[in-house]
């Protein structure tokens, strides 16, 4: 009895061994692969979990591999991250390796976004992606742009404001025909819906505008609503099956082009505006064919502009490029014209793509032929606008497109309070002899001996960014012109020094010009120039821009001196004396004794000099002193020697 007992127990024990031999032992850790839908604004990289001390991160990036051991998660894992609906996580103890996809909290519902019409209403509603974002308090408020009256309603599901008008916006008009835009002018507004799901704090950025960017060229994009200033307008000739036509809209006009094609518009006096309609993704690409800009475009290829795209895709987060999209690729988001972001809908792909080392080559052809600042996205995707037209792409307005848009892009903001932005703005210095340093198009002719273009009547367009700057030519960093040194002056080695003293030179057989640059590289016998040596040339002491705009990008383009920083950089204690009341009053009075030409207050001999106008040493090295404004401040010792030296004995 007692043996069959003991078998009994044995035959027990090994059944229960047997079965525990079919099931799998608990595993210590398994593995969650978490993704989120790239089209949403989940931050996958804050990504957090309860218990907080059920699981470890064993990878990041566009996934987020996590070790979890179960023992310590029996109800599960809630897995939350910004933006995103929770999402409870139960898995099972024999589980290697599971994979959870985030959904995002809220999608947009809205439409066009990026051009709505100045002073138009708009809407926006949050479409909810799970049961806790249907429940959830939104709270709206403005970021940027314009203060607006905002009303939210649907618990904050909804929000609804007025855009600016054209007024409020600062829109411009220009002297005649297509208003030039900048995110400045657009009458832009960004908004932020803010939440909270299962304790973890969410935001999503929100942008509306009144219009798309325009660089006022009359090569434009299919759907882009065109701002004409004054009224009057009516479409002439049209493309077969266009339909668009002018709307009046305040003291403005409006044409929305939706057909491509060459389009002619008139105006109430009869004057006739041609422009033409593309898409950039239809736009041959052949500009650097060998018969036609063949060093032009080789030059452009290997600039920031150019490649910056390509290298932000090596290093941003997935949820980051759709910013740069705008600046940084071809097209304008939110329109139809065949730019980056349009193609990359028309892929079926969202507006969020991966990143990473590998993701430039991963992108389709037709995107990689998009990405960076290609030839229309300055040009615009039409044709090449006719002669007549081909002006305009000297205006600062083509560059305002990307850099006019405060307050972190003040490039063009602060170029707008120089006076080189109204170097022209008097008619007599769109003469011919003026040109070569007042205007841009005679300064480029100057330099590089290419036939001048010519500009309408009127227009004016100081001294612009392709004055200074070649996108597609010989440049130094930051695509600085790159020029010689003034010719019997003295080699400057700094690229940016080198331009200024391209116009700011004593005379020479070309015309007479400012003198800084002779002031500043002058020395009595003896004596060594105090400024010539300042690190960074002329941008040294006029590149710090001011106070408010210094860690802007682009602050320097005023061109202005802070003399505050004087005492802090060499002038340690204080800064020089300022005497520039007392040296120009000698200046002057010794001129007229020398037989100089008058001069109102503040006008240089420059501007009042003609031919046959006496002409000595003396009066020569006064007229140095007297050319440059700032002579007391860039070589005060130089400028009292050369005074000193033309007094008569």
């Amino acid at each position: 009895m007692t043996r069959i007992r003991r078998l009994g127990a044995l035959s027990v024990a090994l059944g229960v061994a047997a079965c525990a031999a079919r099931e799998p032992a608990p595993v210590a850790e398994a593995r969650l692969v978490v993704a989120a839908p790239i089209e949403g604004d989940v931050a996958l990289d804050e990504l957090k979990w309860t218990p907080p001390g059920a699981a470890r991160i064993v990878r990041a990036g566009r996934e987020v591999e996590l070790a979890v051991r179960p023992a310590a998660a029996p109800g599960g894992l809630v897995l939350g991250a910004p933006g995103a609906c929770p999402r409870r996580w139960t898995g099972t103890e024999s589980a290697a390796e599971e994979r959870v996809r985030l959904v995002p909290a809220f999608g947009v519902r809205g439409g066009d976004l990026a051009q709505l019409g100045y002073g138009a209403p708009f809407e926006l509603r949050l479409v909810p992606g799970c049961d806790e974002a249907r429940a959830a308090h939104v709270t709206w408020r403005v970021t940027s742009g314009a203060t607006i009256d905002l009303t939210a309603a649907e618990d904050g599901h909804v929000a609804r404001g007025r855009l600016p008008d054209a007024e409020a916006a600062g829109l411009r008009a220009p002297p005649w025909g297509l208003a030039p835009i900048s995110p400045r002018s657009r009458g832009e507004i960004t908004l932020e819906a803010s939440w909270e799901l299962e304790g973890v704090p969410s935001r999503r950025t929100v942008r509306v505008a009144a219009a798309a960017r325009a660089s006022g060229l009359p090569s434009v994009a299919v759907g882009q609503r065109l701002w004409l200033a004054g009224a009057g307008w009516r479409v002439q000739d049209r493309p077969p099956r266009a339909a668009g036509g002018v709307a009046a809209a305040g003291s403005w006009s409006a044409l929305v082009p939706d057909e491509r094609g060459r389009w002619t518009l008139v105006d109430a006096s009869g004057r006739a505006l041609s422009i033409v309609v593309g898409r950039h993704a239809e736009t041959p690409l052949d500009c650097g064919r060998s018969e036609c800009h063949h060093d032009v475009a080789s030059a452009a290829t290997g600039t920031r502009m150019a490649t910056t795209f390509h290298d932000l895709l090596g290093r941003l987060r997935p949820s980051e490029p759709a910013c740069a999209l705008g600046c940084h690729a071809v097209g304008e988001p939110g329109l139809a014209d065949g730019g980056f972001a349009h193609v990359l809908a028309s892929l079926g792909a969202p507006p969020r793509f991966e990143t990473g080392p590998a993701a430039w080559d991963a992108l389709p052809r037709p995107l990689r032929r998009l990405g960076g600042v290609g030839c229309t996205a300055c040009h615009g995707p039409g044709a090449i606008p006719e002669p007549s037209a081909s002006w305009a792409i000297l205006r600062a307005d083509v560059c305002a497109v990307c850099h006019d848009a405060p307050p972190r892009y003040t490039h063009v903001e602060g170029w707008a309070r120089s006076k080189m932005a109204t170097a022209d703005r008097d008619p007599a210095t769109r003469e011919p002899a003026c040109r070569g340093c007042h205007g841009t198009a005679g300064y480029l002719a100057r330099i590089t001996g290419a036939p001048e273009r010519e500009l309408p009547p009127g227009i004016a367009t100081g001294i612009a960014c392709a004055a200074c700057h070649a996108p597609h030519g010989a440049h130094a960093g930051e695509l600085i012109r790159d020029v010689a040194s003034p010719t019997g002056g003295p080699a400057i080695t700094d690229a940016a020094s080198r331009l200024c003293a391209s116009c700011h030179s004593d005379p020479s057989p070309g015309g007479p010009r400012a003198s800084a640059a002779t002031l500043v590289h002058g020395a009595a016998p003896g004596a060594t120039p105090p400024h010539a040596a300042v690190p960074g040339g002329c941008l040294g002491c006029h590149g710090d821009g001011d106070a408010a705009t210094t860690t802007a990008r682009g602050h320097g383009h005023a061109f202005a001196v802070d003399r505050s920083r004087c005492a802090t950089r060499c002038h340690v204690g204080a800064p020089p004396l300022d005497d520039r009341g007392a040296l120009a009053r000698r200046a002057r009075e010794l001129y007229r004794s020398l037989g100089g030409e008058a001069l109102a207050e503040g006008t240089p001999p420059h501007a009042r000099r003609r031919a046959g106008a006496p002409s000595t040493r003396a009066l020569e090295a006064v007229r140095l002193v007297l050319e440059d404004p700032a002579a007391w401040a860039h070589n005060a010792p130089y400028a009292r020697a050369l005074l000193e030296g033309a007094r008569p004995r």
